[in-house]
């Protein structure tokens, strides 16, 4: 690849990662100052472009994150990237085609590596701008100034500034046991990942957290939470005692009580759904205006009511209590009988209507 071209790569990559500013950190960094950085960072990365395979959809987030980030966060392997050299290499006795093969080959590695350099100096500049001078100054080079600092290299120095007092890890340590927020908006897939997510954060601050004590805070939530029924935790100590070598007891408890979530949240939308559709609404609004009936209309009106108290005790008794199916199917019935009702009252009411 020509050097013009490898040098039209780099500025254009570096011109799109400059279009964006970090926030700015007025004196010294905190722990959630720098935490707050690299989100931003990370999302920049994600965003720009990288030809290797091995980035796939992630971009270049490879460059801010160490091997067992990144593969936690995107479930690959941080594959090591080399600077290609100035040519390419040739078998000897090459056919053309091969040769052409390898030289294409070669340019896309030049461009990558091209295009990775251009965005790794950009968001350095863009870090420097967030903060002030005297926070990263010692990562300064004689002759050649911030050149070949890395992001992973300006994090790791932001982090001496950010000490981690006892005080603070068991502040960080008492908070991740905080529990799960279930009756707010924080969904189980969630509190899952962010148990997850946090046990390598704080491990990374000198602050681990066993897979072990990851496992019995999550179980002890999934109790705490009263939102599984007693024959549903009984089921699913049973199925802990049969797993065999090859389960992971994480995986396998996480799956069991997220799939008891979903259906629970599939079972409530339809409810909702049936009760809205069927049960009143869109056959009250057929009902001629002008030919109503005023002691029929007041009927249908309290049936209707009666159906959307329903509803909402359906709702309520899903979310609290273990015996919810069988109560809702209870009310099911009812809701059904009621909806005859509603026909043969509608019905009536418009043969009494078009006599007149």
């Amino acid at each position: 690849m020509r050097a013009s071209s490898t040098a039209e790569i780099r500025k254009a990559a570096r011109e799109r990662i400059l279009q964006h500013a970090l926030t700015k950190i007025h004196g010294r960094p905190t722990l959630a100052d720098v935490d707050g950085l690299l989100e931003e960072v990370c999302q920049l990365l994600t965003d720009a472009d990288s030809t290797y395979e091995h980035a796939g959809k992630f971009g270049c987030l490879f460059l801010a994150l160490d091997s067992e980030k990144y593969c936690h966060v995107t479930g690959n392997d941080k594959e090591a990237i080399n600077e290609p050299d100035s040519t390419p290499t040739y078998p000897a006795r090459a056919s053309q085609s091969e040769i052409q093969d390898i030289k294409d080959k070669h340019n896309v590695e030049v461009q990558a590596w091209a295009t990775q350099q251009a965005v790794e100096e950009a968001v350095v500049e863009l870090l420097k701008n967030a903060l002030d001078e005297q926070y990263y100054k010692q990562l300064k080079k004689k002759l050649i100034g911030y050149k070949r600092v890395t992001i992973l290299e300006f994090f790791d120095h932001l982090g001496k500034w950010t000490t981690v007092t006892n005080q603070v890890k068991r502040t960080l340590r008492n908070d991740y046991y905080s529990g799960w927020n279930h009756t707010g908006k924080e969904h189980i897939s969630e509190f899952q990942r962010r148990l997850e997510d946090e046990q390598v954060r704080l491990t990374g601050l000198g602050i681990p957290i066993s897979d072990s004590e990851v496992f019995e805070h999550y179980v002890g939530e999934m109790y705490k939470s009263k939102k599984f029924s007693k024959q549903q935790m009984i089921d699913y100590e049973k199925k802990m005692k049969q797993l065999d070598d090859t389960e992971d007891e994480w995986e396998v408890t996480t799956e069991y009580f997220s799939d008891i979530v979903g259906d629970n949240e599939t079972y409530d939308e339809n409810v909702t759904g049936a009760v809205m559709k069927n049960h009143g609404y869109e056959s009250m609004n057929n009902v001629n205006e002008e030919n109503e009936d005023p002691n029929v209309m007041s009927v249908l009106g309290d049936i209707a009511q009666a159906a959307c108290a329903d509803k909402e005790h359906i709702q309520q008794m899903t979310a609290t209590n273990g015996r919810a199916v069988d109560i809702a199917t209870n009310l099911t019935t009812s809701l059904a009988e009621k909806e005859k009702q509603l026909t043969t009252l509608i019905d009536t009411n418009a043969t009494n209507s078009s006599a007149f």
